[in-house]
């Protein structure tokens, strides 16, 4: 996700703050503060196993504070379904035929509940959120801070069926919308083996920053980051790559050629020049053996 970063990092303070929803590992906040040494970042993670990686991981570091937490759009609790991979954990059941799961239950609460806690962010600049199916859920237990803060968000938009009730992307784009942001990227897309769209992560931007940004652009020349296209391209190139090596190596053949022959003549001028400097020194014997007639 360094490409939201990168998108944004002029518009955000030097030291600004993000809340990471579904931290996982810690990934996304390592490349945050990566970018900004001094941010300062709450994660929530309610995978315990998770949850000890990411301690150990931001060790030492005061402005990074961790909570085995799941949120949502209700305080209360939930069954937290895990998986073999730690990154499917949802409080949703997996739709996947071979997911096997354990069940733990975790407390769950609203980020507007959360941050109204003393000792809480003052601000919040970036959120971003991947919970498997419930991300709709958490935005609408973080609208006031939303609405207050006004923060880029990232969300995770599931297009396929991977767990059961999970939220619809119609849903979020339809939130967000309603909270006066635009859709400014589309992130670390996923498709199925057969190429249909899986999931995706969205990237939000308030819409009187996102005018004012496009403002500032220039328009006219635009890149095409489709995998398949880039794909093609990569084909076409590959093909072009070998059509020139193929030719660089048949030149290579005739250049190859050409210095057996010249290297051929060399030897018979060095040869026929051996023969003009012998025949050349029989000359000048000859004539150094000359004697002129004289009388008594």
């Amino acid at each position: 996700m360094n490409s939201a970063i990168d998108a944004i990092k002029a518009l955000l303070p030097n030291n600004p703050t993000l809340v990471d929803i579904g931290a996982a590992k810690g990934d996304f906040t390592s490349d945050f503060l990566e970018s900004f040494p001094g941010a300062e970042a709450l994660l929530f993670e309610p995978t315990r196993e998770s949850v000890i990686v990411l301690l150990e991981r931001f060790r030492g570091n005061t402005r990074v504070k961790i909570f085995g937490h799941a949120l949502g759009n209700v305080k209360g609790t939930g069954a937290l379904h895990s998986y073999r991979q730690s990154e499917d954990n949802s409080l949703l059941n997996s739709l996947v035929q071979d997911a096997e799961s354990s069940e733990n239950r975790v407390k769950v609460e609203t980020l507007d509940d959360f941050l109204a806690l003393p000792g809480m962010l003052s601000r919040v600049d970036m959120i971003k959120i991947d919970t498997q199916g419930t991300d709709l859920k958490v935005l609408e237990g973080a609208r006031k801070t939303i609405q207050k803060h006004q923060p880029f968000i990232v969300a995770e938009a599931i297009f396929v069926p991977l767990y059961a009730g999970q939220d619809s992307y119609y849903g979020i784009l339809d939130f967000m919308r309603q909270q006066e942001y635009r859709l400014a990227g589309i992130l670390e897309t996923h498709c199925t083996r057969e190429g249909l769209l899986a999931f995706a992560d969205l990237f939000f931007m308030p819409e009187k920053i996102y005018l004012r940004f496009c403002s500032s652009q220039t328009y006219g020349e635009f890149i095409c980051v489709d995998a398949s296209y880039l794909s093609e391209q990569n084909r076409v190139l590959g093909r072009a790559c070998h059509e020139r090596l193929d030719l660089i190596e048949r030149l290579q053949k005739v250049a190859d050629e050409r210095l057996r022959l010249i290297n051929e003549l060399s030897k018979i001028a060095e040869e026929r020049l051996s023969v003009i400097h012998t025949l050349d020194a029989e000359v000048k014997n000859l004539k150094g053996g000359t004697r002129p007639h004289g009388g008594s």
